[in-house]
């Protein structure tokens, strides 16, 4: 679906045009598949598409909802908090992506971490997850 592929480049979007380049100059936003993990970037957020739903309802149509663990990468655990706490607020602030797409922030169950994180092959880092309505 290239909904789904917009939502991601929108969240990207987002996060690229309200980072605030005097805290974080080199931060990078990337989509990451699970390979990815193994070596990550420097600074700056990953977005992992981990669960997609479809629903259709039949006052409302067709919507589908995209779960995305975002995570933040740094050298410095108090850098890469300080991150991740900044995204967190950018996603709480931007419930309105556009006309087609809503996002809220999920809670990130153990069970949930445990799961991506095994896939990921590597050790886990701080990170939230969103969840994007995206209506057709």
């Amino acid at each position: 679906m290239n909904s789904i592929a917009q939502a991601t480049a929108a969240l990207l979007e987002l996060f690229d045009q309200q980072c605030p380049r005097e805290h974080f100059p080199q931060a990078t936003f990337l989509a990451y598949q699970p390979d990815d993990f193994t070596s990550p970037m420097e600074e700056g957020l990953s977005l992992y598409l981990f669960k997609v739903d479809v629903s259709a309802d039949a006052r409302q149509g067709r919507t589908v909802y995209a779960s995305y663990l975002i995570t933040a990468w740094c050298q410095d655990a108090l850098r890469q908090q300080q991150l991740l706490g900044w995204a967190l607020r950018v996603a709480q602030r931007n419930g309105a992506l556009d006309q087609h797409l809503r996002l809220e922030v999920l809670p990130l169950t153990i069970a949930d971490l445990a799961a991506v994180w095994g896939m990921a092959r590597t050790g886990a880092q701080a990170s939230l997850t969103v969840l994007v309505r995206i209506f057709d």
